[in-house]
């Protein structure tokens, strides 16, 4: 994860911004648990308690995919049992190469996706997620690639700018401008952390993020009681030495005849 600042002129303009490796990266052998114990401990040490989640998702919205689902349960993961809010409240999903507003019939399956990890979405119409979802088509990327005919057609017919923009044709400043706008309608999340002191070495901090050499290892730990268990079937066994004797009367017998 790596870690910037911008500076601006007020509170959204003027914040950090992390680019996160993805959970679909296939080059990479990092488990979700380990990418989200490195942003956790990032925004840790930098002091950052609030956040905003940027969803960047190629493809359809329109079907769920795995891809969706199994990202979304990583933005989920972010929130824990003791989070004041719905982290879902605080997730812009852009969509690459997208419309500027995606229309509610075409975004069915990452609102799903989302749905099934904690959000409460509901798409019966623009309205209801539009600040929520966006959607680009970078032209300097397009102009370097050369790879969209639309937008060359779309230029040939001199289409007025504005439309440009509704289609999701914007320069890096516009795109820029329009993700600042859509940041100050979305709260920030405030991240959950736990201030513990090591009794070991005296290192105060969260548990979970901390990588110094008497936390390199888990150590057995057992939370309760010790309860005595005997993990084998128990058999009669009398402590002190046996003894022969007689359990009757003793009668005095004469062992020969008279």
């Amino acid at each position: 994860a790596e870690l910037f600042e911008e500076k601006g002129d007020d509170a959204v303009s003027n914040r950090k911004w992390m680019d996160t490796q993805g959970t679909d990266d296939s080059d990479m052998d990092d488990t979700d648990e380990k990418i989200l114990k490195k942003i956790f401990k990032k925004l840790w040490l930098k002091k950052i308690h609030f956040i905003t989640v940027l969803w960047l998702i190629s493809g359809d919205f329109d079907r769920q995919k795995g891809e969706y689902l199994r990202q979304a349960q990583f933005i989920q993961s972010l929130q824990t049992e003791q989070s004041q809010s719905n982290i879902w409240k605080s997730v812009l999903m852009i969509q690459k190469m997208g419309t500027l507003q995606p229309k509610w019939t075409k975004i069915r399956g990452i609102i799903d996706a989302a749905k099934n990890n904690g959000a409460k979405m509901v798409y019966l119409d623009e309205d209801s997620v539009k600040d929520h979802i966006v959607g680009f088509k970078c032209i300097e990327l397009i102009e370097m690639r050369g790879e969209d005919p639309m937008y060359e057609a779309l230029c040939e017919a001199e289409t007025p700018k504005e439309k440009l923009v509704q289609l999701g044709y914007v320069n890096q400043k516009e795109m820029k401008s329009i993700l600042m706008e859509r940041l100050k309608k979305i709260d920030c999340f405030m991240l959950d952390y736990q201030d513990k002191i090591c009794e070991k070495c005296s290192l105060r901090g969260d548990p979970r993020y901390l990588y110094y050499k008497c936390h390199w290892l888990p150590k057995p730990h057992h939370p309760g009681k010790l309860v005595p268990y005997h993990p084998k079937e128990l058999e009669q066994y009398h402590p002190l030495d046996t003894h022969v004797i007689h359990p009757g009367k003793v009668v005095h017998i004469h062992p020969k005849g008279l």
